[in-house]
């Protein structure tokens, strides 16, 4: 018998296939709304695409009979298999060249409902019509008076854990946690990779290279990029197109500002107006924001040590102190803003002890020094990045 011509009506074949025109709908909302707007109508719209649809589509393909497991189980099972088979899917697409990105996932994600709702349709298709699964929210498996308490009982346990999992993603996708901040440096040859790097280089004859900053501060953020030959600043040129960047001097420019997440990458172009062999050349990348709970640190003499914990946008700073077990330590910590001294302390610590100390300066971008006995123990670059080549310069 061909049960597969029962039941060709449209009516029919919607009420019967409805779940996955649903599932199909439902994707391409999400995948609408993902990409025109931002916000919770996103976040909405995303969980169920991750944790419920792929799974779905997964166990409709793999059970095409109404009896084959009922409502809830149905449900439970398609929280599992998307919590198994996203990470799968991920993990594939982060060895392609697209990566794990917003548009890429996006597709993946669509391209597997896809393939496993048109599974799905020919299976079921291909049952009884009388066979064919359906889901009904309405009884969820609980309202037939066949079922054994125990079944009743474990199918309220599912519902509950199901709910339970729901409401727990929505809570973490609500309340986020703040990952490490940091900002990414790099430079490339001009074929996009990590070597070709200028090595040689003539005197005042521009050179190229690729340089890219991306922020992961957490928010917009301001910044300088600035070259230096052997320390000398007006010993080298730094060009950049102006739709990338404004040109503050002739060996610095600053960046358009960057948000959060996103990326600056562009070519530039480098002269050095010095003549000589491996020579220095440095990238200085000087970010405009504070820095608030940052700690540098610094070995002092008979295995001694000092760290300074600094807030910028209030002008406070801890300095903690470690003495070793032999001698004691007068120490001098000093703030410099724009070349100018803004504050300084002096402290004193014996042998085998620790001590903190309070230390306050103008709020602002600072650099600080600290001495040992007279001897200079730390000085603080400030907040920068750096990356340098060593090249030759010739006027031949």
């Amino acid at each position: 018998m061909d049960y597969s011509s029962a039941g060709r009506s449209p009516r029919t074949f919607v009420r019967q296939f409805n779940d996955l025109l649903l599932v199909l709908a439902a994707a391409l909302i999400t995948i609408l709304v993902t990409l025109m707007t931002e916000g919770p109508a996103r976040v909405v719209f995303a969980i169920p695409f991750i944790i419920l649809l792929p799974g779905y589509c997964l166990i409709a393909a793999l059970y095409p009979r109404r009896y084959d497991i009922d409502t809830a189980e149905r449900l439970a099972l398609s929280f599992g298999a998307s919590i198994a088979v996203v990470p799968l899917l991920a993990l594939l697409l982060n060895y392609t060249p697209w990566g794990i990105r917003l548009v890429p996932i996006l597709l993946t994600l669509s391209g597997f409902i896809i393939a496993m709702c048109i599974i799905a349709v020919i299976r079921r298709h291909r049952q009884h019509h009388e066979e064919r699964s359906t889901v009904d929210l309405t009884h969820l498996g609980m309202n037939r008076r066949t079922e054994s308490a125990t079944n009743r009982f474990l199918t309220t346990v599912r519902i509950i854990s199901i709910l339970l999992a729901v409401a727990t993603l929505v809570y973490v996708v609500a309340t986020p946690r703040t990952g490490e901040q940091f900002t990414e440096f790099y430079i490339l040859g001009t074929a996009g990779t990590a070597e070709g790097y200028p090595a040689k280089m003539r005197l005042e004859e521009p050179a190229e290279l690729i340089m890219g900053v991306v922020n992961r501060e957490g928010e917009s953020v301001v910044y300088v990029i600035e070259a230096r030959l052997d320390g000398q600043t007006t010993d080298v040129r730094l060009g950049v197109d102006n739709a990338a960047g404004t040109q503050l001097a002739p060996n610095s420019f600053i960046l358009v500002p960057l948000n959060n997440e996103e990326r600056w990458e562009h070519l530039i172009s480098i002269e050095v107006l010095d003549i000589g062999e491996r020579l220095k050349l440095e990238f200085l990348l000087f970010s405009s924001r504070p820095r608030d709970g940052y700690q540098i640190h610094a070995p002092l003499t008979d295995n001694g040590s000092a760290t300074i914990e600094m807030n910028e946008s209030k002008g406070r700073a801890t300095l903690t102190l470690q003495a070793g077990g032999d001698r004691d330590h007068n120490c001098r910590v000093e703030a410099w803003q724009k070349s100018q001294l803004v504050a300084a302390k002096e402290v004193r610590v014996e042998a085998g002890q620790d001590r903190a100390f309070a230390f306050t300066y103008p709020p602002g971008e600072t650099m600080f020094r600290l001495y040992d006995g007279g001897l200079l123990a730390l000085e603080d670059a400030g907040n920068e990045l750096g990356l340098h080549l060593w090249v030759e310069s010739t006027c031949d």
